[in-house]
Order: C-alpha cells, then structure tokens, then sequence
C-alpha cells in the first residue's frame, strides 16, 4: 500500500489486475484497504486459472473397447479447436494387469493424420508394471517425461493429471501429488483429428489397447492446477460475481467506478483496455450520474466462449 500512495494519488488508480485463482480472500483483503485509503481503482479485472473449463469431458468406460483399437475417439464430443501448446489432461484411472502379450499400451494419444504433432501417455507393458510415459511429439522431435511404480494392477483408482505449460514444463500428479516434472519444447498449437483415449493410432493394433478403466475425463486447452479437476473453485467465483455486483458503499454508488471483468486466462487476450476509456467517456455523459456502472455492464469471458464472442450481463 506505501507503493501504491508513493506513486498513484488517491482516486488515480485506473485499474486493479487479479491474476490468479479467481476472486478469493487476498483480493478481498487488498481491494478493503484500498477502500480504506480512498484508492480504490476505477475499474477491477480479474483472470481465473483454476475455475478453467475443459473443452472435452467424457464419462470414459471400461478398455479395451470392442472396436478397432479398443479404445474410443473424444472427436465424437464435438471438439474440433487446437490444442497447444498448453494442455491439460485428467482422468480417474484403474488398472489392469497388461495382456502377456503386450509391449505397453497408451492411456491417450492426440495426433494429426501424419503423427508428426503428438500429445501421449504410454503406460507400461507386463514387464514394467507401474511405469508411465507423458511425451510430446514436435515434428522430428520427441520429448518423454518417464515415471515408474506410479501404478499397480488391482481394484483401487487414482485421479491423475498431465499438463504442459506454454513455455514446455511437464507435469505428473497423482491424487492431487506431483510426481513427475520436466521440461522440453511445448507442442505447437493446432487441430488434432484423432483424439484416441485408451488406444493409440488404429493401425497399431489391439495389443496397444489400455486394460482397465478410464473414468470421469477431462481435456483443457490450457494448463490447470490439480484443484481444477474437480471444478472446486467454479461454484466460489460463481457467488464471488454475485456478490461484487450487489456491493455498495456507503453513497450508494459501485465499488468500482465503471465496471468489473472477469476473464479466463485464454480468453485475457480478448481484453481491450481501450474499452476502459470508451466506458470513461460514457459515464460522465449528461444522465450518467447516480447510474450504478458495475450493474450496468459486468463483462463475462468464459474459456469455452468463441474468440470473437463477448457475453455482457446486465
């Protein structure tokens, strides 16, 4: 708060930028004393991570399928955007004991028509039991993040999560642990026709087939935290926007002088600040006086919302 004194004068402040796991308690406690100190900023932007929303979901079944490949294509969900180069992965996994004949078999595989752009996860053969495989498949490159006795052959299921972030860094976690890290070139961002989930490319045949259950999928197009799996953070902000949009000082007026944004991390990239200025102008036009901006115009971007697609609330 010296900071902010020092150099922005009370009632200077154009805008506050949240970064972070959407509306929760530090944004609250700095936004207050601002309130305090009369520096309250005119307009409030904050960018969710956690409450990101997957652009496939799948309540997966038992594999190997009967069907080629024995495993099933998420294209069926509709999904036909780019992934890449940040990409999340999650699913409630249960393991069975790897056919004798199998070399390993893939937990997923995105792909082109040409295999030369590959997002995986290979686990596996009866040879090594526990280990696991998430990789990436960058033209003539390839990149492996290998983690061994992450699993067992039995009845129990463990939530797993795989990412990648947009500068290269690959995670592992289990049940909500990390276990796995490295970091190698991210995969570029493009379509992917074939978006195999307990199975690789068909003509692999059946012996690359995943034996077990794959349950509760889920595939963002952007990196997530582990909290992000079970959506934990979506009914919090969703009573955080509420309630920012119902506050009232003691004048009767909004909080924020013009209007508050909520955006998701894909979408921060749509944001116009110039629109902050055209908001400026309107509201000290003849009739805007007493208007309570905030409830005027809340602007909403949801990560599953087209890039040339803005939802205003009213």
């Amino acid at each position: 708060m010296d900071k902010c004194r020092e150099h922005f004068p009370a009632g200077q402040l154009q805008t506050y930028a949240s970064i972070g796991c959407g509306l929760l308690g530090q944004d609250w406690i700095i936004l207050e004393q601002m309130r305090r100190q009369k520096m309250l900023p005119r307009r409030a932007v904050f960018v969710e991570l956690r409450t990101a929303r997957p652009v496939m979901t799948c309540e997966g079944a038992e594999f190997p399928r009967m069907r080629e490949g024995g495993g099933i294509n998420l294209r069926q969900t509709g999904f036909c955007g780019d992934l890449g180069p940040d990409f999340a992965f999650s699913a409630v996994l249960q393991f069975n004991r790897p056919a004798p004949a199998s070399s390993g078999s893939f937990l997923f595989d995105f792909a082109d028509d040409a295999r030369r752009d590959v997002i995986f996860a290979e686990v596996g053969g009866p040879d090594k039991i526990g280990h696991l495989t998430f990789g990436c498949i960058i033209g003539d490159q390839t990149h492996r993040l290998p983690v061994d006795d992450c699993w067992q052959p039995g009845d129990q299921a463990h939530t797993f999560l795989f990412t990648i972030s947009a500068v290269g860094m690959y995670n592992i976690y289990k049940d909500g642990q990390l276990i796995a890290r490295s970091y190698g070139p991210p995969p570029a961002s493009s379509p992917k026709r074939h978006l195999y989930v307990g199975q690789c490319a068909p003509s692999y045949g059946l012996h690359h087939s995943f034996h077990g259950r794959i349950q509760k999928i889920k595939v963002w197009d952007q990196e997530v935290d582990t909290l992000a799996t079970d959506m934990m953070y979506s009914h919090e902000v969703a009573n955080a926007h509420q309630t920012i949009a119902q506050l009232r000082p003691e004048l009767g007026h909004s909080p924020f002088e013009h209007c508050c944004d909520f955006l998701s991390r894909t979408a921060l990239q749509l944001w116009d600040p110039s629109q902050f200025h055209a908001d400026s102008e309107r509201a000290k036009a003849p009739g805007a006086a007493g208007m309570n901006p905030l409830r005027r115009r809340t602007l909403t971007i949801t990560p599953e919302a087209s890039k040339q697609t803005r939802s205003c609330r009213k």
